[in-house]
């Protein structure tokens, strides 16, 4: 899940695309980018409200580890990460110690 804002959906040579501002740009500039998009989600949020979100394909790079993965997008304003890696893209291919922070080897 990744944090996106002005979340839309159009079509476009039939073709349904996503169309989004991702966080995180270091110049603060408003990157706008479209994806085609893979599928719809229905996902459970912490406080029990369901939210239905996009899922598009984007290059993940984790240290050495670059990925085409699916991603949800999502408005993790709230939220302290403005992306959520999930297990798909960690099994078999890194691991994780709780009790570390901001280490990549």
């Amino acid at each position: 899940s990744i944090h996106a804002e002005n979340i839309q959906l159009i079509e476009r040579d039939s073709n349904r695309i996503a169309v989004f501002s991702p966080a995180g740009s270091v110049s603060n500039e408003i990157l706008e980018l479209e994806r085609r998009l893979r599928r719809k989600v229905l996902i459970k949020q912490q406080h029990g409200e369901w939210e239905r979100r996009y899922v598009v394909k984007l290059w993940l790079t984790l240290g050495g580890i670059k990925e085409l993965v699916d991603v949800s997008l999502s408005n993790r304003a709230e939220f302290s990460y403005s992306v959520l890696v999930g297990r798909n893209l960690l099994t078999d291919t890194a691991i994780v110690d709780v009790s570390q922070q901001h280490t990549l080897k």
